[in-house]
């Protein structure tokens, strides 16, 4: 019998659409097989099992979202401004009328209790995150206070993600970011 041959980042993001949507909880692999139009026996041969294939998911948006936010901070004339840039662009996805969240904090708080495993992987990727924003503010500010201001920008994110179920204005969002984070320019004339 023939193996069947697709590809795998296509399928992950494929999957990515419906964890993102559902949860992991809400996912069955039968719902998976739906989605990316793979068989069954080929999701369990290409990745063990949902959670194998969660795990890649998470991999796979993690990287995604790394790559948008090292571009994000690289192409700004400097990097509190391309600090402003990601929070304007999560300001503007909160307010989307499709808006879905950020995969990784859902993921925290689906599964914090029944699959820690999973919910440490969301946390390790969140954290590779902040660890970009730390090494990004590093570059005009000392140490310690890069380490503070970009925890204090995760925070925000946070905040902005959850907050952004509830809000379809960016008005209040801004307001409340400025006063979070008073170093970071949040007037589009700035950004």
């Amino acid at each position: 019998m023939a193996k069947n041959r697709f590809e795998r980042q296509v399928v992950l993001d494929q999957a990515v659409d419906l964890f993102w949507q559902v949860g992991y909880g809400g996912c069955s692999i039968q719902k998976l097989s739906g989605v990316t139009g793979l068989q069954v026996g080929s999701l369990y041969h290409a990745f063990v099992n949902k959670e194998g294939l969660f795990r890649a998911v998470i991999s796979r948006y993690a990287e995604q979202s790394q790559t948008v936010l090292r571009d994000s901070l690289s192409a700004a004339p400097s990097i509190v401004q391309g600090v402003a840039r990601v929070l304007f662009s999560v300001m503007s996805q909160s307010c989307a009328r499709d808006y879905c969240g950020c995969l990784l904090i859902k993921t925290q708080l689906e599964l914090s209790i029944s699959a820690p495993d999973l919910s440490a992987l969301a946390t390790e990727k969140l954290q590779e995150n902040e660890i970009l924003y730390r090494k990004a503010l590093a570059e005009v500010y000392p140490v310690d206070e890069a380490e503070h201001k970009a925890r204090q920008v995760m925070m925000a994110i946070f905040a902005l993600r959850v907050y952004g179920y509830q809000s379809q204005s960016q008005t209040p969002m801004r307001e409340a970011v400025q006063a979070l984070l008073p170093w970071v320019p949040l007037t589009r004339e700035e950004v």
